[in-house]
């Protein structure tokens, strides 16, 4: 909570998003899982996959040291 002081009325400011919906045939999804054992190699693998019509990816960003950002990225 800001209390006084020329910064204590911000503003919040709006985003605006488009997305776009497409339809599927099923609930199951054919993908592949790609291990990445730093922060630097999931976003190497994530960026393989912008051709992919889904791509998700979890990182973890509780690891510390060399292990830092190590995650399984799912690409389709």
């Amino acid at each position: 909570m800001l209390s006084g002081g020329k910064h204590a009325a911000r503003k919040l400011k709006r985003a605006q998003a488009t997305i776009r919906l497409s339809s599927v045939e099923t609930g199951w999804i054919r993908k592949w899982t790609i291990v990445a054992h730093d922060l630097g190699a999931a976003i190497a693998a994530l960026k393989c996959g912008e051709s992919a019509t889904y791509s998700v990816a979890w990182i973890d960003c509780l690891a510390g040291g060399a292990r830092f950002g190590c995650s399984l990225g799912n690409v389709r």
